[in-house]
């Protein structure tokens, strides 16, 4: 009732843009921000936050993968290469802070992979607004 509309119209952001199943998504995604950005960067060593927040988004890809949770192609396409991407820097951040990959390789890593994952998004922006030209 007025309950449901009143809540609904003030966090109806948070789950409408994802299946009825799976609405519990963009909790999950403020919750892994909130770890990451507030846990994680006042408790543990850089060696050990990058590890854990690589394990949080290895989840999540294989969350996003089994749940589909959005259920547009163009969003999973997105998000799979979101997620991909924010694992390589990860992987490579890692391999830095323990030592295995000078500081000039991982720049160059770094560099690439920042400009490999805007990609999706440019070219779905460029995807969406020619559609809706055409369409």
């Amino acid at each position: 009732g007025v309950v449901h509309g009143v809540f609904v119209s003030r966090f109806g952001a948070l789950f409408n843009s994802f299946r009825q199943g799976v609405w519990w998504w963009g909790l999950w995604g403020m919750a892994k921000v909130m770890v990451v950005g507030v846990v994680l960067s006042n408790v543990f060593h850089a060696e050990t936050n990058c590890g854990i927040i690589f394990v949080l988004n290895a989840l999540e890809y294989f969350l996003f993968i089994v749940l589909h949770p959005d259920g547009y192609w163009m969003d999973f396409f997105k998000n799979t290469y979101r997620c991909l991407a924010n694992i390589s820097v990860l992987g490579a951040l890692f391999a830095y802070l323990s030592g295995k990959l000078s500081a000039g390789y991982y720049t160059n890593i770094f560099q690439y992979l920042a400009l490999a994952s805007i990609l999706p998004l440019i070219l779905s922006s460029l995807f969406g607004a020619v559609g809706s030209v055409l369409f």
